[in-house]
């Protein structure tokens, strides 16, 4: 009788499809492992879009639920960095659900139903976590110093009133610099936010989205 296994495959950015880690691609590798290997693949569960660094997934939960209702054998991944990038979270799993259940892993050829199997999972699951805080610490350090140099870093763009250069250097722009210099002088003179945003608009002075100014915006404006 062939051993009952769920998949469960994860891709968490467009990045990862990129490098190998698509949603197809790990699936045509669950499919060749259970072949090879003689198991039953009765059911595979997806994430797409959710990180490894926790559990909190909806397609990882179901798989999960299987194998502790007993309808599964055991679980096949692709890689163990699909199933979970925390060496706490997978050791928790180790410990309550794979404990008397199958873990499968493609690329490491890993299963724990031996001893040597859980052994080089730890070990394996130890050196994804590092990898993982490596990258995560040279990206800020990344982006601390791009900030430090008065660069753009990514995420929201500069508040009004500056602009991002082609090669990504953070400079005054000219004309926004006009209507931010024609908003504090008017707050000056004891106009609430709301009247700015209307003699703005008045001056058909738009945002960048060529809308008018709301209060909110001229009052980020005038900080």
């Amino acid at each position: 009788m062939k051993t009952k296994i769920v998949g469960y495959v994860r891709c968490s950015t467009t990045d990862q499809a990129d490098n190998g880690h698509s949603i197809d691609t790990q699936l045509d590798q669950l499919r060749s492992y259970a072949r090879l290997y003689d198991l039953e693949l009765v059911h595979v569960y997806t994430d797409e879009g959710f990180t490894g660094k926790n559990l909190d997934r909806p397609g990882l939960k179901r798989a999960l639920s299987e194998i502790t209702a007993g309808s599964a054998d055991g679980m096949l991944v692709s890689k163990l960095d699909r199933l979970s990038r925390n060496v706490k979270d997978l050791a928790s799993l180790l410990d309550h659900v794979f404990k008397g259940a199958e873990l499968h892993s493609v690329n490491e050829k890993l299963d724990t139903g031996t001893a040597h199997g859980r052994l080089a999972i730890n070990i394996i699951s130890s050196v994804s976590q590092w990898e993982a805080e490596v990258i995560s610490d040279r990206t800020k350090a990344t982006l601390a110093s791009l900030k430090k140099a008065g660069k753009y870093y990514g995420g929201p763009a500069p508040r009004y009133g500056y602009r991002v250069t082609q090669d990504n250097n953070v400079v005054r722009d000219n004309h926004e610099m006009k209507v931010v210099r024609k908003a504090k002088q008017l707050r000056d003179k004891g106009l609430s936010y709301r009247k700015i945003a209307q003699k703005l608009a008045d001056l058909k002075l738009l945002n960048r989205k060529g809308k008018v100014f709301n209060p909110n915006s001229v009052r980020v404006m005038v900080a």
